[in-house]
């Protein structure tokens, strides 16, 4: 069976059975998650998440509960924060969702952006060569928000797909640096 990790988190799936989707809505059937929950399925320290809140680059709880979508930008900041400012990577995600006019409403959830992105990694192996393709294989289909939505999604689930890689490439030379005992 291949087990599939989903990027920014430690949750270990069969990558064969379950789409990323259906994994998240399990863990969200109870409600929101805990903050010691929240922690623990992303590897993030407590002080971390808490800091994130208090710097705005994550909505407070509701009922020291986190949902879905504050979940998933915490699992994308996660995810890409090794390649690129918090800062940028909000940026990025408020372009997804509103282009180039800061008055549009967001249409596109951070939960959606998460399983888009989940899936065109699934799709490219992790493969950077591959990402151009598998971002059009799992767009395809997918109408966007607002005109001009495929376009501005495909460069940044480029970007995020090439920053991503890098860091899972960037510790898995740390790990062979360490075989080494140099």
């Amino acid at each position: 069976m291949n087990i599939l990790k989903l990027p920014g988190t430690v949750v270990e799936m069969p990558a064969d059975r379950y789409s990323v989707r259906d994994v998240l809505n399990s863990m969200f059937l109870a409600g929101g998650l805990m903050l010691s929950q929240v922690s623990s399925l992303t590897g993030l320290s407590t002080h971390v998440l808490q800091n994130w809140v208090k710097r705005r680059f994550v909505s407070s709880p509701y009922d020291k509960k986190y949902n879905k979508n504050q979940f998933c930008r915490i699992v994308i900041l996660n995810l890409l924060k090794e390649g690129m400012q918090l800062e940028h990577i909000t940026k990025l995600l408020e372009c997804i969702n509103r282009g180039k006019d800061p008055d549009a409403g967001k249409e596109v959830s951070e939960f959606e952006t998460y399983c888009i992105f989940v899936d065109i990694m699934i799709h490219s192996e992790m493969n950077v060569n591959n990402l151009p393709t598998s971002i059009q294989l799992v767009m395809d289909g997918y109408p966007g928000p607002y005109q001009g939505w495929k376009k501005n999604a495909t460069q940044i689930f480029r970007i995020m797909g090439i920053l991503y890689i890098c860091s899972v490439l960037k510790d898995q030379a740390g790990m062979m640096l360490e075989e080494l005992h140099i």
